[in-house]
């Protein structure tokens, strides 16, 4: 996971597959409010291979939304994109920010 604005690169030695999901700022800013959480200072830290079963199948769904022409509408879209962006704001899976010494 890469927030906005990050670039990166790595190399696979089997094939792979990738889905590549953006999110709005007001998207994550409402996920950040309606959670609690302050949106003016909200932050999605880079990870690297990270397996989340709900994360995965989220996608997965919108994966297959897009797939199948949008039948859902954007309601249907936004509520996923919605679940998205509060599980990678959930302080259970997002690691924690190193604390300056």
């Amino acid at each position: 996971m890469f927030p906005a604005g990050v670039a990166d690169e790595w190399h696979q030695a089997e094939a792979s597959t990738s889905l590549v999901v953006s999110l709005t700022q007001s998207l994550l800013r409402r996920a950040a409010a309606e959670t609690g959480r302050d949106p003016a200072h909200l932050e999605v830290p880079q990870r690297h291979q990270v397996r989340d079963p709900q994360i995965e199948h989220i996608v997965r769904a919108l994966d297959a939304e897009h797939a199948a022409g949008r039948p859902g509408g954007a309601l249907f879209s936004e509520s996923l994109g919605l679940a998205l962006a509060v599980r990678l704001l959930d302080p259970v899976v997002a690691p924690p920010r190193p604390r300056a010494a």
